[in-house]
């Protein structure tokens, strides 16, 4: 199947093992980037398999292929996360034999049992380290524990060392089997080459690996409203410090994409580029950050975090009045106009890197998302109104949605 978006040309087809293969025409400088994306992560994982994902993944890297990709000028980048993993090398377009001949031999690799055990003590030395570090995007495992109740994938740290204490190696073996294969993956290939130089380069590397089903996963998002929560801690900040975070849907758990969007545009409009009339004595927009991740397999999370002086609950209570006043007062279409700008410029940057169009596609198709959704992405941020601005805040920023974090500077 043909598109064509923004003068790209993309075809998709599927190798007889199950491959997913995307090429994505840019022809603006010789160059490709390669990504292959695996449907993996902890979002797979029961209880008893806590780490799997983490081990495998490190075992089955290579760090002389990386060697490899850096003398032919190319760069190797790997990204795992909860609900997927991502192998990404990017190179002048006549290695493009080269960068398939490397990917296919990380999905055939089978590493010997001493390789996957030190993997396994490598990972539970990390877990055992207890870490107080908190950001707008980095929480203290209490206040996780808070926001993630109700999640089947979401284990404590101390959870996650017992796990990995007693994974077995027959667990890890299997773990390998089952999720990294072509089934299991999509290929996505953007730059200056053709389906028809993908195609039998993509039979020749990928196509001889063994066909293999993919266990099943019951994907269960959070519960819609788990409640207010809130949590006091001392932590390694230096000021004081609020986070509140909102379960909100993902891209794939929202049959509603332009709520998406809406929040999108909305970590911009309510920090930085929040109009004038929103800031009150007690709350400045401008001094707050606001993070939300788009592509989950399960639900995601609207974050804002901001330092306060004086009492806690007098700097919560002022944002409540703030967010009340953002759901009450419709915005002009003058006052969020910055904010899409900045949201489409971003998703702007993004898309027209090579790397980061792959990435996303890839990810897109193992989440189950269309991947045209990267191709509309500009225009829906466009079609974002006051209305939807409000409705979404009105819908997904509630109380009964919310964690919100007190977080003290530690006791010197």
């Amino acid at each position: 199947m043909n598109t064509t978006t923004n003068n790209s040309v993309t075809t998709e087809f599927t190798l007889d093992n199950g491959l997913k293969v995307v090429v994505r025409q840019d022809h603006r400088k010789p160059a490709f980037c390669s990504a292959v994306t695996y449907g993996v992560g902890a979002f797979y994982e029961e209880p008893q398999e806590r780490g799997l994902s983490s081990v495998v993944t490190q075992a089955l890297l290579n760090n002389d292929e990386q060697a490899v990709v850096k003398e032919l000028g190319g760069d190797f980048l790997t990204h795992w996360g909860e609900d997927s993993m991502t192998h990404q090398l990017s190179l002048p377009r006549e290695h493009l034999d080269t960068a398939f001949k490397l990917q296919a031999a990380m999905m055939m690799r089978a590493p010997q049992d001493d390789v996957f055990q030190q993997h396994q003590e490598n990972e539970l030395a990390i877990s055992r380290r207890t870490s107080n570090f908190v950001s707008a995007v980095t929480f203290g495992s209490k206040l996780e524990a808070l926001i993630e109740i109700g999640t089947r994938y979401y284990s404590t740290p101390d959870e996650l060392t017992q796990s990995l204490e007693q994974l077995t190696l027959d667990q890890i073996q299997q773990w390998r089997n089952d999720w990294y294969v072509p089934a299991n993956a999509v290929l996505v290939v953007t730059g200056d080459i053709t389906p028809d130089e993908v195609k039998p380069l993509a039979e020749e590397h990928f196509g001889v690996i063994t066909q293999a089903d993919v266990p099943y996963r019951d994907f269960s998002v959070t519960p819609p409203a788990p409640g207010y929560r809130q949590l006091t801690q001392q932590l390694e900040t230096q000021h004081p410090l609020m986070l509140v975070v909102f379960n909100v849907p993902s891209l794939a758990t929202n049959t509603d994409v332009q709520s998406a969007r809406a929040l999108q545009v909305m970590t911009s409009l309510l920090t930085n580029a929040a109009p004038q009339r929103l800031v009150t004595p007690g709350f400045n927009p401008a001094h707050t950050f606001a993070n939300h991740p788009q592509f989950m397999r399960g639900d995601s999370r609207f974050s804002f975090a901001f330092y306060f002086e004086g009492e806690a609950q007098t700097a919560e209570a002022d944002f409540w009045a703030w967010l009340d006043e953002v759901k009450s007062t419709l915005f002009t279409t003058e006052e969020i106009e910055p904010a899409i700008q900045t949201a489409s410029a971003n998703a702007g940057q993004r898309i027209d890197r090579l790397e980061g169009a792959s990435r996303t596609i890839g990810q897109l198709i193992t989440n189950g998302c269309p991947r045209q959704l990267l191709d509309v992405e500009l225009e829906q941020l466009g079609n974002v109104t006051p209305a939807d601005i409000q409705s979404t805040a009105q819908m997904w920023l509630t109380r009964e949605r919310a964690t919100v974090g007190h977080v003290f500077p530690m006791d010197k």
